[in-house]
């Protein structure tokens, strides 16, 4: 996603962190793509023995893991928001602390 810096009337400065549209189907395609990829790769031999002795599928599920997980913005919200209950400082913001406090999203995205 795309973060931006906007100003929240009652807050101040927020950063705005905008997925677009389609981007978890636009991976899962390229998940697919990368798998048959790996699957290609690992079957190559030469004389008998495998050309590449990675385990590159499993790379790449562990890769489009880890894509995934940042794909997924409602449980960076709830990281956010448990690390400001134990470190923001009390200024202001929801319920009196300043910190990093998750809005929910205004538009009609299909993240987290």
């Amino acid at each position: 996603g795309q973060v931006y810096r906007a100003t929240l009337p009652g807050y101040g400065e927020v950063a705005v962190k905008i997925q677009r549209p389609g981007v978890r189907e636009t991976v899962a395609r390229d998940e697919g793509l990368l798998r048959s990829v790996a699957g290609a790769l690992e079957a190559l031999q030469v004389r008998g023995e495998r050309l590449i002795r990675t385990d590159l599928v499993l790379a790449v599920e562990e890769f489009m893991g880890r894509i995934l997980e940042e794909l997924d913005y409602g449980k960076e919200a709830a990281n956010a928001r448990q690390f400001a209950e134990m470190y923001a400082t009390p200024v202001g913001g929801p319920e009196g602390r300043r910190g990093p406090w998750p809005f929910r999203r205004a538009g009609r995205g299909t993240g987290g």
